[in-house]
C-alpha cells in the first residue's frame, strides 16, 4: 500500500529561484509518484509512494536537479511524523498575535542546537522555541520573523540554510489535511 510523503523543499520562488508549481508536480510525477499535489508556491508537495522513505529524498534531490535545474535541501515527513508533530503543536499555546512555525530540520540534534542559540538570543516573552520529535517549533510575534534576532540569525544564515526550513503551522496543517 502506497505511505504518504510531504516534501518540503527550501528556496523555492524566493531570491529569483522560481519554479512554477504544475512544473514541479510534473517532475514529481515524472519520478513515479502518485497523488501528487503542491500546497502554496512555496515548494510544499504531497504525494504518495511504495518505496522506501530512504530512497526518496535521493531520488527526488536528483529528479528536480535534472527535470528543473533546482538544487536545494529537501526535507520530507512521512505522514505518522506530521501527526506527532500535529500533537505537540495542539499542547503548545499561542498567544494572540503571535505565528506558530515549525523549523523542519536535517538532523535530530539541530533542535538541541538551535534551542541554545535561542537561549543566548534576545528575544521578547511571546517568542518561544520547543523540540518536538527531531524537528522545532518557534513561536514569534506577527511581522517579527525576520526582524527577531532569533529567526536573522537562522533563517536568514548561511550556515543553516541548507540545514533547516520553516512553515507557518496553518501551512503545515493543509498539508496534513492533503495526506488523508
Amino acid at each position: 500500500m502506497a505511505e504518504y510523503f510531504a516534501a518540503f523543499l527550501r528556496g523555492v520562488n524566493v531570491n529569483g529561484n522560481k519554479i512554477k508549481m504544475d512544473a514541479l508536480k510534473t517532475a514529481f510525477i515524472k519520478l513515479g509518484f502518485a497523488n501528487v499535489r503542491t500546497v502554496l508556491n512555496t515548494g510544499n508537495v504531497v504525494f504518495a509512494v511504495n518505496q522506501p522513505a530512504q530512497e526518496l529524498k535521493a531520488l527526488i534531490k536528483s529528479g528536480l536537479k535534472s527535470a528543473l535545474g533546482y538544487d536545494a535541501p529537501v526535507y520530507l515527513r512521512g505522514v505518522s511524523e506530521l501527526e506527532t508533530l500535529q500533537d505537540a503543536a495542539r499542547a503548545l499555546s499561542v498567544p494572540d498575535g503571535c505565528h506558530l512555525y515549525l523549523l523542519l530540520c536535517d538532523s535530530a540534534a539541530l533542535p538541541a542546537e538551535l534551542g541554545a542559540l535561542f537561549a543566548a538570543t534576545p528575544h521578547g516573552e511571546q517568542e518561544q522555541f520547543h523540540p518536538a520529535a527531531g524537528d522545532a517549533f518557534w513561536i514569534v510575534p506577527k511581522g517579527e520573523t525576520l526582524s527577531s534576532p532569533f529567526g536573522g540569525k537562522v533563517l536568514g544564515a548561511k550556515q543553516y540554510k541548507a540545514r533547516l526550513t520553516s512553515r507557518n503551522w496553518n501551512t503545515v496543517e493543509k498539508i496534513i489535511k492533503l495526506m488523508h
